[in-house]
């Protein structure tokens, strides 16, 4: 397995895992929070998981934006035409907007 970003949330996952399977307070789970063994596929595994699920929600997120738009949403009734292009328009606007920021983050 490739060496990726680890955080002290992997390690803990990892600690926490370690006392399941030998016991509370073992060598392997006391090194794995303080970042001694984060080499070891448990540790890896972990911050693996927690970038795939970033990943995956992040994309989730990117098209809940793209799909908040004046399709999906209408104005109030009782609105003009030009409230309503003005509020279409913004929605347009925002919808994109989050989204581009949400594709940024997934980048860096």
């Amino acid at each position: 397995m490739s060496e990726i970003e680890i955080t002290q949330e992997d390690r803990e996952a990892a600690a926490i895992f370690y006392e399941e399977v030998d016991r509370p307070g073992c060598l392997r789970s006391v090194n794995a929070r303080v970042g001694r063994i984060d080499h070891l596929p448990t540790v890896q595994a972990f911050a693996a998981h927690r970038q795939a699920a970033r990943e995956r929600a992040l994309d989730e997120a990117v098209e809940v934006a793209e799909s908040y738009n004046a399709d999906t949403v209408q104005p109030a009734d009782g609105w003009g035409a030009e409230e309503a292009l003005g509020f279409e328009n913004g929605l347009d606007d925002a919808s994109s907007l989050i989204a581009t920021a949400i594709r940024k983050l997934k980048e860096g």
